[in-house]
């Protein structure tokens, strides 16, 4: 699922990295709409301007930085490398690796 957010690659390409055939399309399309229907009332609550200005206050008084309405991190997480990947999750310092990214809109 992350490799098909992340980088957007085709249903074919999927079918084929995880042998799952035709019904990838499926699994991705119902865990997509899965994640929407719990995260979205979290995380894209503001609906107004005035929401969005608050939330920039809110981050600009917890972190300094004015005029943000949130941050995006990342982290390198070592893993064995999978079968047949080739140099795909090869990262420059020569091990294998998938990245998880974490995002904070200072509304607590």
């Amino acid at each position: 699922m992350s490799l098909y957010l992340a980088t957007g690659a085709s249903f074919n390409s999927l079918s084929f990295e995880f042998l799952i055939g035709a019904s990838i399309r499926k699994i991705v399309k119902t865990t997509c709409i899965s994640i929407w229907n719990i995260l979205q009332p979290i995380y894209m609550a503001p609906k107004t301007t005035e929401d969005w200005i608050e939330v920039a206050d809110t981050f600009y008084n917890r972190t300094n930085f004015p005029n943000v309405v949130g941050a995006v991190d990342g982290k390198h997480i070592r893993i064995v490398q999978p079968d047949k990947s080739g140099s795909k999750f090869l990262k420059y310092k020569k091990y294998f690796f998938l990245c998880s990214y974490g995002l904070d809109r200072c509304r607590l």
